[in-house]
């Protein structure tokens, strides 16, 4: 089966809208901190079948797999929890609020769920533009290219420059796996790529601590 493959997003959007309802528009931190914390949890869990199955081809003994996996798998989503509050905390000092589109996290993704939720709270919710788009998705992920309704509809609202900043990616990835092979790209671009994610967010971290330190 398709152990390694997990609807993350979806989910962490729809326990944000969850929390929002049952919260009311303050819970705003209290929402990020859980979808955080289910983004990560159902990674680990997609990581813990994918070693699993790894450790059965090579021999390993699941007993021993099992109890590593689960004296280790609580402090995923401590951590991301943690930077969650550092992070609203850092912005709740300079810019008065703890997340938003007047601070450097503002969360694209995030503002269309609070459309959503305002118009879920105030009963005008468009529910025909809903339906179509809907519809339209369902039928562009009958389509060849798997995945095509989600593509559409993330480029219709994320900013124009991570969209553009997705293209650059695709296009180097796509260059490099002509000139050094598709081997290659894999072996040495994944690294790379993911080094330039985690060190980003470890700077972001870095400078949210200093901001709280002094101030």
């Amino acid at each position: 089966g398709l152990t390694d493959w997990s609807p993350i997003s979806g989910k962490a959007r729809m326990t944000g809208v969850l929390v929002r309802l049952l919260g009311g528009t303050g819970a705003v931190v209290g929402a990020v901190l859980i979808g955080a914390a289910l983004c990560v949890a159902i990674t680990l869990a997609a990581d813990m079948m994918t070693d699993l199955r790894t450790g059965h081809l090579v021999g390993a003994q699941p007993r021993r797999q099992q109890v590593l996996e689960l004296l280790v798998v609580g402090i995923g989503p401590l951590v991301s929890m943690l930077v969650v509050l550092l992070i609203a905390e850092a912005n709740r000092q300079s810019f008065g609020v703890p997340f938003g589109p007047e601070t450097p996290t503002s969360a694209p993704q995030a503002q269309a769920l609070q459309a959503v939720i305002t118009g879920v709270q105030g009963g005008e919710m468009p529910y025909a533009l809903y339906g179509f788009g809907a519809l339209l998705g369902a039928l562009l992920g009958l389509s060849t290219f798997s995945g095509l309704g989600v593509l559409v509809g993330l480029s219709m609202y994320l900013p124009f420059a991570a969209i553009a900043t997705y293209g650059v990616g695709c296009v180097v990835n796509m260059l490099v796996a002509r000139w050094k092979g598709r081997v290659w790209a894999e072996d040495w671009g994944v690294p790379f790529a993911a080094g330039l994610i985690v060190g980003e967010s470890l700077l972001a971290m870095i400078v949210n601590m200093v901001v709280l330190a002094t101030g």
